[in-house]
């Protein structure tokens, strides 16, 4: 999706300054993409990475996923 592709292009301090001019935007496309349905493909891509909670490591529920997402 473009939308997810221009996001990833702009840096994040960019973002940060212009939060309060872009922040209804953002929202609005948020909203749209959820009551539509239809979420862009790039929302859908995560780097999942387990994270060690507890117990003996070679058990596979002392793991709990944590996500990486884009910006």
């Amino acid at each position: 999706m473009i939308i997810g592709t221009i996001v990833d292009l702009i840096g994040t301090r960019m973002l940060i300054e212009l939060a309060d001019e872009i922040s209804y935007i953002v929202a609005e496309l948020f909203s749209k993409s959820l009551s539509s349905g239809d979420i862009p493909q790039d929302g859908r891509l995560a780097n999942i990475t387990p994270i060690f909670k507890k117990g003996k490591k070679t058990n596979t529920a002392n793991y709990r996923p944590v996500s990486l997402t884009v910006i």
